[in-house]
């Protein structure tokens, strides 16, 4: 198990360069959550679910909508596999305000936020789902508890990365390139972007 001092001087993380941290805190508690024991303690609580996320303009981050619902909702649609589990996502969802009965949370890298930050949050999403391709303003640890995730990281150059417009949707920054297809005519600068590419599994 790495220690917090040993993670702090990484000499990657000192570069700023991602890395996959394993075996850190296994014994957390988040680890244990599942969606059914979530919502035998949270499924009332209302929560806020972005819709059509399978469309092409949500791939750009170009649009999508809300809609709010019962966690429980939410989550027999995706357990059940209904078709509208397809095209929704529970994203961004503070723990605070979204599931107060999961706090207090100790997170296994608190030791490590060098400043004050405005999570946890909680994202639960349906196999497969793909998330346009977005800037975050804050550094991130993204832990992941269920499932798998495929990640693609890039520098902060934005302009290879074609963003949309300010005023677009939501609190990030998005990029117009679908990393699945990108559009090389439209977006040629992005043959130059360099990505990291790394697979997050349970307990990463």
């Amino acid at each position: 198990m790495p220690s917090i001092a040993g993670i702090k001087s990484n000499t990657e993380i000192q570069r700023e360069k991602p890395v996959v941290i394993t075996e850190c805190q296994p014994h957390w508690h988040g680890f244990a959550w599942t969606i059914p024991s979530l919502v035998d303690k949270c499924g009332d609580n209302e929560v806020s679910i972005r819709g059509e996320t399978h469309k092409d303009s949500y791939r750009v981050g170009n649009a999508y909508n809300i809609r709010k619902d019962s966690f429980r909702n939410y989550a027999h649609e995706l357990l059940t596999s209904h078709p509208r589990s397809l095209k929704s996502y529970l994203a961004v969802a503070s723990v605070a305000q979204a599931f107060p009965q999961l706090l207090p949370i100790t997170l296994p890298i608190d030791a490590l936020l060098g400043k004050l930050h405005l999570g946890p949050y909680l994202w639960v999403a349906h196999k497969g789902h793909y998330e346009f391709c977005h800037f975050d303003p804050d550094d991130n640890f993204l832990i992941m508890i269920q499932g798998r995730k495929n990640l693609r990281l890039f520098k902060y150059d934005l302009d290879i990365l074609y963003p949309n417009p300010l005023g677009s949707e939501g609190k990030t920054i998005q990029s117009r390139i679908d990393l699945d297809n990108p559009d090389f005519k439209s977006f040629p600068k992005f043959r130059e972007a360099h990505c990291e590419y790394t697979t997050l599994h349970p307990d990463e």
